[in-house]
């Protein structure tokens, strides 16, 4: 039994505690990296989404179109050719349509795979709230690198304490004979209790590398701290500046949909009325239906954006 041993127990204790706290904020790291993975996919969900419902919504135009170009072709005001490019158009359409739905069965599934439920494309997904929220929390990075140098601390302390002198309380019982007195050969219990000193001499010698290796761990540690604030400070200037784009573009989108639109629906007309072709009509329709995309590519994108800037910021 010791009596004293330098607080070396205490000290593993102690040690051992705090690295299963290490091990707790690291768990607290990768489940944050798993909450961003989750929003990637999320986000490429809404996107695919936004297309889908372009996609859907052109399909409906192209097939009004071609009841308009098949009626002025039996009236002898247009050209068949008209009407098979926008059959082709529209099976060009179909095909999309068929690549996006299949897109988005495999990011559900992905989805669902993180989030450990099932999740499919009849679910509803919306388009999350901005945050808004302009503190700062605090990163569970910076608690496992806190841990970390509180354990290194530890076991600097060990490594000193374990080369001093252990005092220690032993007794031994026993029944039989002869016992201490040779001269006596009855049976009778007897034993013996004492104090013993145990001193590890040879550890003096490996301290000081162990030491100096301890000491190297805990300024890697705080490189790594310092390596990861630098790299906070330069994501949250990008993220910023990424925020005010998207919100200058996301102005102008409206204004160029709104454009477009105006020209599509006068080219729809002159469609009819045979003064352009079907190509002619299919490249209008085509830029508004590409400005309408990025324009709810460029919205979803801006709510995303202020989420990992949040998700950066620790909140």
């Amino acid at each position: 039994q010791n009596l004293l041993d330098m607080g070396m127990t205490q000290d593993q204790r102690e040690l051992e505690l705090k690295r299963g706290e290490v091990q707790a904020a690291q768990a607290d790291v990768d489940l944050l990296k798993v909450s961003q993975r989750v929003d990637e996919i999320y986000g490429g969900i809404l996107q695919q989404q936004a297309g889908l419902r372009i996609l859907l919504s052109r399909r409906q135009e192209i097939a009004a179109r071609q009841k308009q170009v098949a009626s002025a072709v039996r009236n002898g005001v247009s050209l068949q050719s008209n009407e098979e490019v926008l059959r082709a158009e529209g099976l060009t359409t179909e095909q999309r349509i068929v690549e996006v739905r299949a897109n988005l069965v495999a990011l559900t599934q992905a989805l669902g795979v993180l989030m450990g439920q099932p999740v499919d494309t009849s679910m509803t997904f919306v388009l999350p709230e901005p945050p808004s929220s302009p503190g700062g929390g605090l990163r569970p990075e910076y608690r496992a690198f806190q841990l970390q140098q509180e354990a290194t601390g530890l076991q600097a302390g060990l490594i000193r304490h374990k080369n001093l002198p252990r005092l220690g309380l032993f007794a031994d019982g026993y029944y039989g004979r002869p016992g201490f007195n040779f001269l006596n050969n009855e049976f009778r219990p007897y034993g013996i209790i004492g104090v013993g000193l145990n001193w590890n001499i040879a550890g003096f010698y490996t301290q000081k590398r162990e030491l100096k290796v301890n000491i190297i761990e805990k300024q890697l540690v705080e490189d790594r701290r310092r390596q990861f604030e630098m790299q906070q400070r330069t994501d949250l200037e990008r993220e910023i500046a990424e925020i005010d784009k998207l919100d200058q573009l996301v102005v102008l989108d409206e204004e160029i949909v709104r454009s477009k639109d105006l020209i599509v629906r006068s080219a729809s007309s002159q469609l009819e009325n045979g003064v352009i072709t079907a190509q002619d009509y299919i490249t209008y329709q085509n830029t508004r239906d590409l400005a309408m995309l990025d324009m709810e590519l460029h919205r979803i994108r801006a709510v995303m954006a202020r989420i990992d800037h949040q998700r950066t910021l620790g909140n």
